[in-house]
């Protein structure tokens, strides 16, 4: 579930974004997710929001404002109805507004979904992945553009494919290297080439 705390207060940015996403866009709910949320923000994260409204569409609304990197979803209410894995960015997040409870009774929702297993992989679709990783690794060895392409590409899909094949859930970059680190370490290193 959320924080009860408000930051609100403190930071006359993330307030006047609150303000706007009520008052311009109707939203009568927002939520602070991910690094700013959870304390672990630097001056350069953004600001990441989710918030909800009766009617209008559903709208991703990312931009730079007064030095900030703001990332914000706006949903219609309609489109928060089914909670699937792209809501689990949000969980842990600290509710900034809501109407009738509707932020904690979604983050309740999520946090539910979050208890469940991710869905099997078919044992072709693990075949997939392993003969795709097989084929990158030797077309990296080229030591061409392509190859540094195909080298860059493979890191980001390691992350993922490594929680998809585990069976667990994949949380966004931070929170799962985090995880990573700790609970495999030989996993870590072994993705780690810069020996950090």
């Amino acid at each position: 579930m959320s924080s009860t705390l408000n930051p609100l207060s403190n930071d006359p940015l993330l307030a006047a974004v609150v303000d706007e996403l009520c008052n311009i866009h109707g939203c009568h709910t927002v939520i602070l997710y991910r690094s700013r949320a959870k304390g672990t923000h630097t001056a350069e994260s953004d600001y990441e929001l989710f918030a909800v409204r009766q009617t209008g569409e559903s709208l991703h609304n990312a931009r730079l404002w007064n030095n900030s990197y703001l990332d914000i979803f706006i949903y219609n209410e309609k489109d928060v109805i089914i909670i699937d894995s792209s809501f689990l960015r949000i969980r842990g997040g600290i509710v900034l507004r809501e109407q009738e409870s509707f932020a904690q009774r979604l983050l309740k929702q999520v946090d539910e979904f979050f208890a469940t297993s991710p869905a099997v992989l078919s044992a072709n679709e693990i075949q997939r992945r392993h003969t795709w990783f097989s084929k990158m690794l030797k077309r990296i060895s080229q030591g061409d553009i392509e190859a540094d392409h195909r080298r860059v590409w493979l890191l980001y899909a390691l992350l993922e494919d490594y929680f998809a094949l585990s069976q667990k859930w994949y949380l966004g970059s931070k929170e799962s290297w985090k995880w990573l680190k700790i609970h495999d370490p030989g996993t870590y290193k072994a993705i780690d080439v810069q020996g950090n």
